[in-house]
């Protein structure tokens, strides 16, 4: 038994949890969630998403997290580090991304904070390139992560 009343003891517990909070956020803000983007032909195209323009191709905008294990020990949540994707219709006679179809997480979008940005059309003309000169697609997280820190400073 304690000699501590109930708002003693109240107060002490309130103060644990606002230390647990401050330590969680100082082991979050250390370890940073960390992905890989891909961007690839979408090929495993389900009924609904068929092209009929011979001159247009899907492709698939891929998130990965590449340290899962490290951000979740760093109290990440998974809903912080879940994976996502968005395809895109891209025009091989105008080599350029059209336009995004159906849904998915959309990792490059024109607003930032509930504020139009244009650094999407920047990010976008970047894809563009690196898809004239990389049809097989790849590693696009430089591109990807350019874009993500410039919208974050707008």
């Amino acid at each position: 038994m304690t000699d501590k009343t109930v708002e003693e003891l109240r107060a002490e517990l309130r103060e644990a949890e606002r230390r647990e909070a401050a330590e969680l956020q100082i082991r979050r803000a250390k370890v940073q969630v960390r992905r890989q983007f891909t961007l690839l032909p979408y090929e495993d195209v389900h009924f609904l998403d068929r092209v009929y323009d011979s001159t247009c191709k899907l492709y698939r905008l891929v998130s990965t997290v590449v340290n899962h294990d490290e951000a979740k020990t760093a109290g990440h949540t998974e809903l912080e580090m879940r994976n996502g994707g968005m395809t895109y219709v891209y025009n091989t006679l105008s080599h350029r991304l059209v336009t995004g179809v159906g849904g998915g997480t959309i990792w490059i979008g024109p607003t930032w904070m509930n504020e139009d940005d244009t650094s999407d059309v920047e990010a976008f003309e970047e894809l563009n390139a690196f898809l004239l000169e990389h049809p097989e697609g790849g590693d696009v997280t430089e591109i990807v992560e350019r874009f993500r820190n410039r919208a974050r400073t707008t």
